[in-house]
């Protein structure tokens, strides 16, 4: 991206927090030693769901809030529906929210079927079903939970008015990675997967990050099941992005840091109603590394998504 295209996108960034910030929004501290993530959060009680999905693997997701949108959280790999929390609590005043586990993630079971991007948007699909059924939806997507989104903007049809990314759709339309590397990568895995994701987790963030995040992000990341982490690995480096949402018409905005780059006018060629709001400064979990700038951008962007529907 050049510096004028990255210059506009903090300014644009910049205004949306100042018009959104809610003056109202109470933070209570989180708690280290629970699972939660230790950071400031508005408080919440979301209610505990199941659902099956199309395989009957058993979901577990949260939900809560109410209004007519209805915000679809979908984690990335290796996380889970708790990486969501602050933002959860900070949207429940204005709209509903569904956060699931996907499969082999969190409190979901673990898939005895194929893993593929393909069943994972079959997750969020059964849990829509069972909880959303109808009304319009916006989806919220961290890190390769974009690829999920990406693998739902044909299924959902007229009912979802956009997708936000979360530090995610950095390699849209970029080649798949080949064999070798994949091959490589989970090798790397299968020899030590706490290690590796431990050494991953570091490289997320930067230098001065808060300890106790960062080593909050390592233990839920290294909890979950190590086959079904490194399935979903190579599923997700497999997985065609682009083929799957190419042309797409509706808004995706991407609200991702600087850490890793995102090549803004590559990702317009695949998706004409493209942006993106830089986080300087941050790593690959801004929303939980400030949630406090985060959440009012959120909230913004979903009013711009909402502002730009086609009249009903």
């Amino acid at each position: 991206m050049s510096h004028g295209v990255d210059q506009q996108r903090r300014l644009l960034l910049g205004g949306l927090l100042a018009a959104a910030a809610s003056p109202g929004f109470t933070a209570g501290a989180g708690d280290p030693g629970s699972r939660r993530p230790p950071v400031p959060s508005a408080p919440l009680h979301p209610a505990l769901r199941s659902a099956q999905s199309a395989d009957g693997t058993r979901l577990h997701y949260v939900s809560g809030g109410s209004g007519p949108l209805a915000l679809v959280f979908i984690h990335g790999w290796s996380c889970n529906h708790r990486f969501f929390w602050p933002q959860l609590a900070a949207v429940a005043g204005a709209y509903r929210f569904v956060a699931l586990d996907l499969a082999g993630h969190g409190e979901s079971e673990r898939r005895h079927t194929a893993v593929s991007v393909t069943a994972f948007a079959d997750d969020v699909e059964a849990v829509i079903r069972s909880e959303v059924p109808t009304g319009p939806l916006v989806l919220v997507a961290h890190s390769t939970g974009g690829r999920v989104a990406c693998a739902l903007a044909g299924r959902l049809g007229a009912r979802l008015a956009g997708i936000i990314g979360v530090d995610s759709f950095q390699n849209l339309g970029l080649p798949l990675p080949t064999d070798a590397v994949i091959a490589a990568r989970l090798a790397s895995q299968h020899a030590d997967f706490i290690g590796d994701t431990q050494r991953f987790v570091k490289a997320c963030f930067r230098p001065g990050a808060d300890p106790v995040l960062v080593e909050w992000v390592a233990r839920q990341m290294t909890a979950t099941n190590a086959a079904a982490a490194i399935a979903a690995s190579e599923a997700f480096a497999r997985f065609d992005g682009r083929a799957a949402i190419a042309g797409w018409p509706r808004r995706v905005v991407a609200l991702n840091s600087d850490l890793f780059p995102t090549d803004y006018r590559r990702i317009r060629e695949v998706l004409p109603a493209f942006d993106l709001l830089l986080f300087a400064g941050r790593g690959h979990f801004p929303n939980l590394e400030d949630p406090a700038a985060f959440n009012p951008i959120l909230l913004a962007t979903v009013q711009r998504i909402l502002a730009e529907q086609p009249p009903a």
